[in-house]
């Protein structure tokens, strides 16, 4: 099952519930029908048997029995309609696992992207420490050693000169995946989720279909 798939199952099977209601309107409709109709039957009846017509009685009293059975009937499917299944179980248990295997598809796929932005975090954290270090030590250099600077509040003593280095970025990382944190126990659940595109993808390379399959499909 695909995604795309899901959404035209959904569109056939709100077709499946209006074709449900429209059964459910067509046999309250005949129910009033009946309901109407019985007491007319009720009087020939009546007459019949004041005349004594007996074929007439029975002609009456049949065609009673046959409305109030059928809308004892109608009655029984409509509550069916209206508050049971409206497809087989097997139909749903197909469906709900096809579904279910979709999602922990989809799940570990986006794991598996979610867990490359992080490396793709760290790697940009990590280059810039390295170009702000680099800019740092030769903007020590600079001012310390070639220039050496002066402090203003004390001539005899060369100035230090700060980090400029922005640590946001590696602070951001370091919170995302750090352990014992509020979110350190989902971002675990991540890496494992990820992990399990990395083993469908080598038994894939590998020509293990099934197990590929199973992999990416895993929770």
């Amino acid at each position: 099952m695909t995604l795309e798939q899901v959404k035209n199952l959904r569109a056939h099977y709100r077709t499946v519930k209006e074709d449900a209601a429209r059964e459910i309107a067509r046999l309250k409709a005949e129910i009033q029908e009946s309901d109407r109709i019985i007491p007319e039957l009720e009087e020939k009846r009546i007459a019949a048997m004041k005349a004594a017509d007996n074929a007439a009685y029975t002609d009456a009293r049949n065609n009673i029995e046959m409305h109030q059975e059928r809308a004892t009937a109608h009655t029984v499917s409509i509550i069916n309609l209206e508050e049971g299944p409206l497809i087989s179980a097997e139909e749903f248990n197909r469906m709900d696992k096809e579904l279910y295997r979709l999602q922990a598809r989809i799940t570990n796929e986006t794991a598996a992207r979610f867990m490359k932005c992080i490396d793709d975090m760290k790697a940009i954290a990590s280059e810039y420490e390295d170009e702000m270090r680099i800019c740092d030590n030769f903007g020590k250099y600079l001012q310390e050693e070639i220039y050496r600077k002066r402090s203003p509040y004390d001539n005899n003593r060369i100035e230090t000169r700060m980090n400029y280095g922005f640590n946001a970025f590696s602070k951001i990382v370091r919170v995302i995946s750090a352990s014992g944190t509020d979110c350190s126990i989902a971002y675990s659940d991540i890496e494992r989720r990820a992990a399990n595109v990395l083993k469908a993808e080598a038994a894939a390379r590998l020509g293990m279909k099934d197990k590929a399959k199973k992999a990416a499909e895993s929770e």
